[in-house]
């Protein structure tokens, strides 16, 4: 999914006291609906994900949406994750094994949701679906917001050292339990 799809760049997605869209400020709802629609229920988009957003107070005043929606967004939807760290990755040295978990995860296959400093994906922050790595090396994402080829497979070692925050999809499906 794109968060500026003609179906839904335009729909609501405000909190009190502000007024935006899905495609000015959706791109965490639209992540949520690509793994959801992927994994569990093909009728879920971004209006079904940011309108559960709003509804449970997951919308960021002025800005994006708060790192602690991914879980039980998708949880709802009986998928597990969890967040990876809470000391923020970007450009932080000191991240060697949170990075090396988040590469070997993508190894396996397994998804991971992440939220961009800026730099290559965006010029603030942006949450993009990273989900393996090419036989040349490159993370392939699913960009949200754009479908620029080096925002589609970046290069590894950038899209790490770019991220701020990680969260990982389990492999398995965990219905009606904790991720």
């Amino acid at each position: 999914y794109l968060q500026t799809d003609q179906r839904w760049k335009n729909v609501d997605y405000s909190a009190k006291g502000e007024s935006t869209t899905i495609g000015k400020a959706g791109c965490g709802p639209t992540c949520a609906a690509m793994v959801i629609a992927s994994l569990a229920d093909k009728s879920v988009t971004p209006i079904t994900t940011a309108k559960w957003s709003l509804v449970h107070g997951y919308k960021a005043l002025h800005s994006g949406t708060f790192y602690s929606y991914f879980v039980p967004q998708l949880k709802a939807y009986g998928i597990g994750c969890r967040q990876m760290n809470q000391i923020n990755n970007y450009h932080n040295t000191d991240q060697a094994k949170l990075r090396e978990s988040v590469t070997s995860h993508l190894k396996q296959g397994h998804w991971i949701i992440a939220c961009m400093g800026k730099g290559t994906w965006t010029s603030s922050g942006h949450f993009v679906l990273a989900y393996g790595i090419s036989n040349g090396g490159k993370v392939l994402i699913n960009d949200p917001a754009s479908t620029a080829l080096n925002r589609l497979q970046g290069t590894l070692s950038t899209w790490l050292n770019e991220a701020k925050y990680f969260w990982v999809r389990s492999e398995e499906r965990r219905v009606g339990k904790e991720c």
